[in-house]
């Protein structure tokens, strides 16, 4: 019959009718897998030696800036940094490592002896490089980019001026609720009032006879 059809159409609503009723599903950011946070220890771990590889290339070249195989271990720490990074894919530590490294790559180019300011910048970026560290093992490294190791290396390589090396300011730490204190009015006013206890003995506060029941009657 006529009447079968329409409670078919009824029945079943159409995918447009159900797209303009249903709520959008809430992306669901995807969980790292096991082998992806193995990986990133791995990184952590191998980053934490390169760092200081990093810091005593530098202080060896403040002792002696015209050894160009300690201007080599310092390249090469930069550079290990880069490309572990880059294949857990921290982009932004990656790029900043890949900053320094062309520095270091531009000083061996020229076989010059390592300036003052080129171990001072090198030797904050290897201190900045192992707080990165340290807050990509605790998930609180959102506050680091690769712009200012960036901007201090161009500087040098480029236009021969020495940038400091800006840190990320410190993650905010909330300050803990403090409950006001109550003033003595509010305080007074929250105590119960003492109710009337019974009267003391021998206090001269007198006492009301029992009242006799009156005899029944026959």
């Amino acid at each position: 019959s006529a009447v079968a059809p329409l409670q078919a159409e009824v029945a079943a609503p159409t995918a447009d009718a159900l797209a303009t009723t249903l709520p959008p599903a809430t992306p669901v950011a995807p969980a790292e897998s096991e082998e992806d946070a193995e990986m990133r220890e791995i990184f952590l771990e191998e980053a934490r030696e390169v760092v200081q590889t990093g810091l005593q290339a530098v202080a060896a070249l403040d002792a002696a800036p015209d050894d160009l195989g300690e201007q080599t271990t310092l390249r090469r720490a930069f550079h290990t940094l880069k490309g572990s990074s880059r294949m857990v894919g921290l982009v932004e530590f990656g790029e900043a490592a890949w900053a320094m490294e062309q520095l270091v790559n531009t000083w061996l180019a020229d076989q010059k002896p390592a300036s003052a300011e080129l171990r001072v910048l090198c030797g904050e970026a290897m201190r900045q490089f192992s707080e990165w560290v340290e807050d990509i093992a605790t998930a609180s490294a959102a506050r680091w980019s690769a712009v200012p190791f960036r901007k201090s290396a161009d500087a040098l390589r480029v236009d021969d001026q020495a940038v400091a090396l800006q840190a990320p300011a410190a993650a905010a730490v909330p300050a803990p609720v403090v409950a006001p204190t109550p003033t003595v009015a509010e305080a007074s006013a929250a105590q119960p009032e003492a109710s009337p206890g019974p009267a003391a003995v021998g206090t001269t506060e007198s006492v009301a006879p029992p009242v006799a029941e009156p005899a029944s009657i026959p």
